[in-house]
């Protein structure tokens, strides 16, 4: 389980101390054999300096956005295999956060303090860019 606090910086907690059942260890991919998480990491990626109703929304559909990519690389569409697959609820919290901070300050260093979600998801793009490098944007688009 991952738990994702949105603030002044975002906070991504992950604890599977006991999951000692085998439905606990499935339920969070965590093999038998992988030792438990206790983990947490703040995300200080800069954002706008203006929250706006709907930035919450933007990050859920960025964890979700991340979660589901996750789901192909476990069922091998792309990818390595060479990251844990327990792995992925914090790593798609962490990557959905920094691209939505960024989006943020984007979408502010535009709009000043009339910023509003709706100028922000026009940055999503430049943002997701930004964090992870343009060569994995797409079709070479921003």
């Amino acid at each position: 389980m991952a738990i994702l606090q949105k603030g002044e910086s975002d906070i991504v907690a992950v604890n599977t101390e006991g999951a000692e059942s085998r439905e606990a260890h499935e339920a969070s991919k965590i093999s038998p054999h992988e030792s438990e998480q206790n983990e947490v990491v703040v995300v200080q990626t800069p954002g706008g300096m203006k929250r706006c109703g709907g930035q919450g929304d933007i990050l859920s559909g960025g964890v979700g956005a991340f979660l589901a990519w996750a789901k192909c690389y476990e069922s091998g569409a792309f990818g390595d295999k060479t990251i844990p697959v327990s792995r992925m609820p914090i790593l798609a919290a962490v990557g959905a956060s920094m691209v939505t901070r960024t989006t943020s300050r984007l979408a502010f260093e535009k709009e000043g303090r009339s910023v509003v979600t709706q100028d922000m998801l026009k940055e999503i793009g430049g943002a997701f860019a930004e964090v992870f490098g343009s060569a994995h944007q797409g079709a070479g688009k921003l």
